[in-house]
């Protein structure tokens, strides 16, 4: 790993991490409202059956309400879980329980995994995201060793605040660009690269 390019990522995640945390509850709850009903109404997710999410958790863009629209239509979700340093996935129903993992998010309790070529389309979540579809995490790659798995038509959704929508994010060799990205303000489709097709 190039020793600058890691240091400005880290940089940028301290300062995009302050940036989100400094979001009101009530405001993020406001702008989370906005950005669930732009992801709900895009045809890649309203055309797939397996869709991929994520509980959040702390100061990341909410996804309770996204989760149970999705368990409405659906009548289930895939969710992450941690095992052996990789993503694995699971389905989940809406009365399944869930525990809280060690390093922030609740995951499933019941843990049959689902083939990642299941999977249609992915919601991402992230701490700074830019339009060529860069996507910053926390830093282990969790997400990008998932999506460079996942089927080429697995379109890969980014969804954080417009706050975390920064010019450029410093990139290595092994991140993984997203096909999209979903902010309060909006919607933005973004040209395949990095081993992401549209």
């Amino acid at each position: 790993m190039d020793a600058d390019t890691r240091a400005r990522k880290e940089d940028f995640r301290k300062a995009l991490a302050q940036l989100r945390s400094a979001i009101t509850p009530e405001e993020r709850e406001r702008k989370g409202a906005l950005m669930t009903a732009t992801v709900l109404s895009l045809p890649e997710i309203v055309a797939a059956e397996n869709v991929l999410a994520y509980a959040s958790f702390g100061s990341e863009a909410p996804t309770q309400v996204l989760l149970e629209k999705i368990w409405s239509s659906h009548g289930t979700v895939l969710l992450p879980y941690l095992e052996d340093g990789e993503i694995k996935v699971a389905r989940v129903a809406r009365d399944d329980p869930m525990i809280r993992s060690g390093y922030g998010p609740k995951e499933p309790s019941q843990r049959e995994p689902v083939e990642l070529s299941q999977i249609e389309a992915t919601i991402v979540p992230g701490l700074g995201f830019d339009p060529q579809g860069h996507r910053l995490g926390y830093g282990r790659g969790f997400y990008d060793r998932l999506l460079a798995k996942l089927a080429p038509t697995a379109v890969a959704i980014g969804f954080g605040f417009a706050e975390q929508l920064v010019e450029r994010i410093p990139t290595e060799l092994h991140d993984v660009a997203l096909n999209a990205l979903v902010t309060d303000e909006g919607y933005v489709r973004i040209a395949p690269q990095l081993g992401r097709s549209s």
